[in-house]
């Protein structure tokens, strides 16, 4: 892991020990409520060793003291450096939860300015419709916090703004995309919400759902599950960009 800067925004890049493909090259967009940096290594470590391609971790502009769009900028400068050294077939993005969020943000942002948009997304935990809460975030939750932060982080927006909430825009031709979540995941709604209305866009969308386990549960969970989760996340990217 080295610490870096690029498009005037620092990242963190992890290379493997033996890169499968010197022209692939993964994006993350770290959790934490899109206020905290959560999952920025620990999530990154795995995916760089398993795919054998080398990840880019992006250290986005944190709210409340930047709010939207500051870390879709961010994630946008990083991207189109990317741009110079890799093609888009051969760049996948991923993020858990506020990351999938900024994940899903990043290529609406994308196709609306008419960048060429990644091979594959990894969603993993994650919103795409901020003007609408789950039903598993009343389950596991409750609904007040989870507006504080979006209220926060939106800074005044409409929430319907498919900038801010992709679902809410068109999905059709949205890239290859893997949905990850479990049963007691506060996010598990909005993770599955999202993934039916891209396969109803008639996009490529995959829901892996595990049983028991709570949200973004491998940045932080020493189980079987967390190894199998990596390895899933590592063969969609290597099927998709290999």
């Amino acid at each position: 892991m080295r610490e870096e800067t690029m498009a005037g925004v620092p990242v963190r890049v992890f290379t493997p020990a033996l890169v499968r493909d010197e022209d692939v090259v993964l994006l993350n967009l770290h959790g934490g409520g899109f206020m905290i940096d959560a999952g920025s290594i620990t999530e990154n470590v795995d995916v760089a060793a398993q795919t054998g391609s080398r990840v880019v971790g992006v250290r986005y502009r944190l709210s409340p003291e930047h709010p939207f769009p500051a870390a879709c900028d961010d994630a946008l400068a990083v991207y189109r450096a990317l741009l110079d050294r890799y093609r888009a077939h051969r760049i996948g993005l991923y993020g858990t939860s506020a990351g999938a969020a900024l994940s899903a943000e990043l290529v609406a942002r994308l196709r609306h300015e008419g960048f060429p948009q990644p091979a594959a997304l990894g969603f993993f935990s994650g919103t795409a419709d901020l003007s609408r809460i789950g039903d598993t975030v009343s389950l596991f939750a409750g609904e007040n916090s989870l507006r504080a932060v979006l209220k926060s982080y939106a800074d005044g927006r409409d929430l319907e703004d498919p900038m801010l909430s992709p679902a809410r825009g068109d999905l059709t031709g949205w890239p290859a995309t893997l949905c990850i979540t479990s049963s007691r995941d506060v996010l598990m709604s909005d993770t599955a919400n999202f993934c039916r209305a891209l396969t109803d866009a008639g996009a490529s969308a995959q829901l892996l759902l595990f049983d028991g386990l709570p949200h973004a549960f491998w940045a932080y969970i020493d189980a079987p599950e967390t190894d199998e989760v990596f390895g899933a996340m590592a063969r969609f990217f290597v099927s998709r960009l290999q």
